[in-house]
């Protein structure tokens, strides 16, 4: 009489080829989504810098003020309350949120794995005629970018 079935050792390799085939699967799917996540950043990053130069057409400058004009250098974490102007400057906003940002964005551009605060997309405006917009991508840009930071990898800056 012939046995039906397979043997353990094969049970054993057909389990060891899965095991080894999803532990690629996912090294790669994980990649993936480190650059889906990165694309999003830059993306953000992009739509945030286009909203300062529409900003700066009808207002002649880069520093989002209350009233004008509002010189100081000004430096903010995106959905950040807690950031603002480098001192005590009169016509010059507490937060982004109050300003600009819902003039141009529904939804304020945030990062795609939730980080809040300086994790978050920040921005510098200086004297109200340059800025910087930071973000940390998962995989840095190589060679590294001139603005960048030692907290952030990647960088947008005006052209003057």
């Amino acid at each position: 009489m012939k046995n039906k079935g397979f043997t353990l050792i094969e049970l054993l390799v057909v389990i060891a080829i899965i095991a080894v085939l999803s532990t690629i699967g996912f090294a790669v799917f994980s990649g993936v989504q480190k650059g889906a996540r990165d694309a999003k950043r830059r993306s953000d990053i992009d739509a945030i810098a286009k909203a300062l130069e529409i900003y700066k057409s009808q207002n002649n400058t880069y520093t989002p003020a209350t009233s004008f004009p509002c010189t100081s250098d000004f430096v903010q974490s995106l959905n950040d309350t807690t950031w603002g102007v480098n001192g005590s400057v009169t016509g010059c906003p507490a937060s982004l949120n109050n300003a600009w940002i819902p003039s141009f964005f529904a939804i304020i551009p945030m990062d795609p794995n939730g980080n809040s605060g300086w994790n978050n997309y920040t921005m510098r405006v200086v004297s109200g005629t340059s800025y910087t917009i930071w973000a940390n991508l998962e995989v840095p840009p190589s060679p590294a970018l001139s603005c960048a930071t030692q907290y952030f990898n990647y960088c947008l800056q005006n052209q003057q």
